[in-house]
């Protein structure tokens, strides 16, 4: 059991089959150490996240003018790629977030649920200003400035 639960990060239940719930913490204990025949009694404890995240998870491709609606209960921790060159910056409901120096055609990863930005095993850091975007609930107003030959994105929807 210790061997099936190590590593696990993701808890899905047939009850919400379009959801699945992040762990936080795994504890297994044997209940008393006695064992009834072959069997042994355990205790499997999951410290999960408070929100539940859709399955449907799917990369799409944002054009100019494109707005993002969130239709899920809670704001949204999305993850933007982005191919550019040289300063660009995104910008969500007027927040601005700033990444200098690319090179040509470089993809990088924002990352707003992890506050990271990377560029395939490269951290950006220092290379980054401004908040990480969130998505509202609602509609979203989404812009960019500079060189960007593409950009998609991941909403990472949630519910309560």
């Amino acid at each position: 059991i210790k061997a099936f639960c190590y590593g696990k990060s993701v808890l899905t239940l047939s009850r919400f089959p379009d959801y699945y719930f992040k762990i936080k913490k795994t504890s297994l204990q044997a209940s008393d150490g006695s064992g009834y025949g072959k069997r042994i009694d355990y205790i499997l404890t999951l410290t999960l996240a408070p929100f539940r995240y859709t399955v449907d998870n799917e990369q799409i491709t944002l054009a100019s003018g494109d707005s993002i609606v969130n239709e899920h209960t809670r704001y949204s921790k999305p993850e933007f790629e982005i191919t550019g060159t040289g300063d660009i910056t995104l910008t969500v409901n007027g927040t601005e977030f700033a990444v200098k120096g690319l090179e040509t055609n470089q993809t990088i990863i924002i990352d707003s649920a992890r506050h990271v930005t990377y560029s395939g095993n490269t951290l950006l850091t220092g290379k980054t200003e401004g908040k990480y975007p969130l998505l509202d609930v609602g509609s979203n107003t989404v812009s960019w400035t500079g060189s960007i030959s593409s950009i998609k994105y991941r909403g990472n929807w949630r519910d309560y």
